[in-house]
């Protein structure tokens, strides 16, 4: 089997990388599937008033902003939006800061042929020579080689998106987690281990483009289990993916449990943490809360 170019978006970090397994061996319907969803009504556990679970990714696509008045009506009526990062509260400095390294560069932690074979593939993706992101911690290059390759025919990203509407409709807007607890995960990696991810990836005879717009139209079918796989990659260590994925789900309950009950909540977080027996939905329901899929079509 094909092995897998490194994506975000899935998982909600907003220059990370998830791994996929390539799945294009297999036919996928093009409808969605029914009682499958993006938008979960949660309700039950002394709420004194319903709030709302919506999946998002982490992209500029027009096709996914596309989900209708059942989307727009659930915002629309929320008092509170939450999402994984008040990513407009994100400044430049801290980008710079959490996203290069201090005492290396990539030169220095690959060898002359493994740098020679990353600069190959990062200038053809990205047009750029990689001597222009020789400090950047090798997992955030992806999102370089991401932003040069897709559609973006909107102006922000879907969960920017929200959060900008969030703050024009004069909501409260909350962040289940911060960029500091995001950025410890990813530099438990050594960057050593980072950069051998992204080679492996970039290795692999998948057409990127190809790959990625599956991703989206398994979003758009809104088929939890293929995103699933398209999150996980077994070559990732388990223990990252497990602090990736599944610990963070359980803290995004944990977090989401206070401000649900008294005020109608929005919460928007990247799609994969939805689904599995230790997605937010399930965990919800371990909690004692009643979580219902609520049907819509992107048009």
């Amino acid at each position: 089997m094909t092995r897998t170019i490194l994506l975000l978006n899935l998982v909600g970090f907003v220059f990370g990388l998830n791994g996929c397994t390539q799945t294009s061996t297999k036919p996928q319907d093009k409808v969605r599937k029914p009682g499958s969803s993006l938008l979960w009504r949660i309700s039950g556990n002394d709420m004194e008033t319903e709030s709302y679970l919506y999946g998002t990714i982490h992209i500029q696509d027009s096709r996914v902003f596309k989900y209708g008045d059942v989307v727009k009506s659930a915002f629309n009526l929320a008092e509170v939006v939450a999402v994984e990062v008040e990513l407009d509260k994100v400044d430049y400095a801290t980008i710079m800061n959490v996203t290069m390294m201090q005492d290396s560069t990539l030169d220095q932690i690959l060898t002359p042929e493994e740098y020679e074979q990353l600069n190959v593939k990062y200038t053809e993706l990205t047009g750029a020579s990689l001597k222009t992101a020789n400090r950047i911690k090798p997992f955030f290059l992806s999102a370089n080689i991401i932003q040069a390759i897709v559609k973006k025919d909107a102006p922000v990203p879907l969960d920017l998106y929200f959060i900008n509407e969030g703050r024009i409709q004069q909501k409260t807007v909350l962040g289940l987690e911060t960029i500091n607890e995001q950025i410890d995960i990813i530099d438990k990696l050594s960057y050593t281990a980072q950069a051998k991810m992204l080679l492996e990836s970039l290795a692999d005879t998948v057409n990127i483009v190809e790959m990625f717009n599956e991703m989206v139209e398994a979003y758009l079918r809104m088929d939890g289990e293929q995103l699933l796989e398209l999150s996980n990659d077994p070559s990732i260590p388990a223990e990252f993916m497990k602090e990736l994925l599944v610990d963070r789900n359980h803290l995004m309950v944990e977090r989401m449990k206070p401000i649900m009950g008294k005020k109608k909540v929005f919460t928007a977080v990247g799609a994969a943490h939805l689904f599995g027996s230790e997605g937010v939905i399930e965990l919800l329901k371990k909690e004692g809360y009643t979580v219902e899929a609520v049907e819509f079509d992107f048009e």
